[in-house]
């Protein structure tokens, strides 16, 4: 791989592409310049660099683009705002990555998201509004 000279002057792809191969760089970068399939490709492969983004950089993640990387990195889901997901798109993170359940908005689930998770994950009873399910609910699970 050639080395490059002045990595602070790099935007956009070539920027993803100099930090993926270069997990541990450091430097003023050109984090203004990474659009939203950018910071995906980037936080998937090196979620540590999501420390650098800015608010305006994480308003700039499409949807599509930030249920990919919560449901590769779950601890990421802190960067982004809670209302931006649908019940759907919960249900995915969460069955993708069991842990953010505590850090849900638990009390806006439909009866089908808590259905699927406790038929998925009998565990997270716990954190289910147990009255909530109806008799035809609980016969599913």
């Amino acid at each position: 791989m050639e080395r490059i000279k002045n990595p602070e002057r790099l935007s956009g792809h070539n920027l993803v592409n100099y930090l993926i191969d270069n997990p541990n760089a450091t430097g003023k970068f050109k984090w203004h310049t990474l659009r939203s399939c950018m910071w995906r490709n980037l936080l998937i492969k090196c979620p540590e660099y999501a420390k650098y983004g800015t608010l305006d950089d994480f308003q700039k993640i499409t949807h599509c683009d930030a249920l990919k990387i919560v449901k590769t990195h779950g601890k990421l889901m802190r960067f982004f705002p809670q209302d931006k997901f649908s019940d759907y798109d919960w249900l995915g993170m969460i069955l993708a990555q069991p842990d953010i359940l505590p850090f849900s908005p638990k009390e806006k689930f439909s009866n089908y998201v808590w259905r699927v998770l406790l038929q998925t994950h009998p565990t997270i009873a716990d954190h289910c509004p147990l009255e909530k399910l109806s008799c035809g609910d609980w016969s599913e699970v």
